[in-house]
């Protein structure tokens, strides 16, 4: 990313905003800024489809007035007009990163936050919707009806962008699929898609005095099964090591999961291995071996916990 200061300056004299004072980036997020301590600003690449500022805009709309604070939507730009990013202006939450001061909390309060950030992803799962599709699909994108052609597209798409970039075996496609084919009625009674973050970690959870304040990084929102936001392993059990137990009590005082979810949580790990391996560059080579050998455990164990499926 270029250095930020000029292109913040252009946009807040484009749209009238108060003079700049102060810029602070939100590191390791790159894309992110606090401007005046007031704004956070999201850039992202014209081309970037990984980073959808559409849905994060529209996520902030769903939950306005929720149980789930979330940040005030003021410019989102997606012409490249002014610079030559998209971006998104939203009002700051108060405190800062989750992430940030995670390791200088106490066991209490960090028992505490994670059972809160439970029932926020809950609360989020709560709000439901006829079809499974993009928050930003056009006009006439009717989307998936169930859960089953949902999750089909999600495999066939990383899988197509693997094999693409010879990042995968067709062999080990192939089992993939004969595992999705013993799930697929698990996926199919899934017939409500849920709202998802997509992309739901420590990050993305902002904090003061001990309180959560609310969640922001919604741009790979979508609708789902909320299965897809529970891939343990690389995304929740880092951001809450040793207190997973009190996130999941939290997340069902608000919602149930069913027990067949365990079987669907671990699929959509696969696809998020599936996915990493779709999107990494060939270096380093320890990196791209490090999630090859987890997708292969991961398929390995889904084979196993899968043979009494018809």
């Amino acid at each position: 990313m270029m250095n930020a200061e000029e292109p913040i300056r252009r946009i807040w004299h484009e749209y009238n905003l108060a003079p700049v004072q102060s810029i602070v980036s939100l590191l390791p997020d790159y894309r992110r800024y606090i401007v005046n301590d007031r704004y956070v600003i999201h850039f992202s690449s014209l081309q970037d489809e990984s980073v959808d500022l559409h849905s994060e805009k529209e996520a902030y709309r769903i939950l306005r007035g929720a149980s789930v604070p979330v940040p005030e939507t003021i410019v989102l730009d997606e012409s490249g007009r002014v610079v030559p990013f998209s971006f998104l202006i939203t009002t700051r939450l108060k405190g800062g990163p989750l992430s940030r001061s995670w390791p200088d909390l106490e066991a209490p309060d960090r028992e505490h936050l994670a059972r809160e950030a439970g029932r926020y992803l809950a609360t989020i799962h709560t709000y439901s919707f006829d079809t499974f599709k993009t928050l930003s699909a056009a006009p006439g994108d009717e989307g998936f009806t169930n859960g089953y052609r949902y999750i089909q597209n999600k495999f066939r798409k990383y899988a197509r962008k693997a094999i693409n970039a010879d990042r995968i075996e067709k062999t080990t496609i192939a089992r993939i699929k004969m595992v999705l084919d013993k799930l697929r009625p698990l996926f199919e009674r899934v017939e409500k898609a849920s709202l998802l973050h997509g992309q739901f970690h420590l990050n993305q959870l902002w904090q003061h005095n001990g309180e959560l304040t609310g969640i922001i990084g919604f741009e790979q929102a979508h609708t789902g099964d909320p299965a897809f936001d529970l891939q343990s392993d690389d995304r929740l059990d880092p951001s809450f090591p040793g207190y997973l137990p009190s996130f999941y009590e939290g997340y069902e005082q608000v919602k149930a999961l069913e027990p067949q979810n365990v079987l669907k949580q671990s699929f959509c790990k696969l696809l998020f291995y599936l996915d990493r391996l779709a999107v990494s560059s060939p270096e380093p080579r320890e990196a791209y071996e490090e999630n090859h050998n987890k997708l292969s455990r991961q398929l390995n164990l889904l084979e196993i916990n899968t043979v009494h499926l018809a």
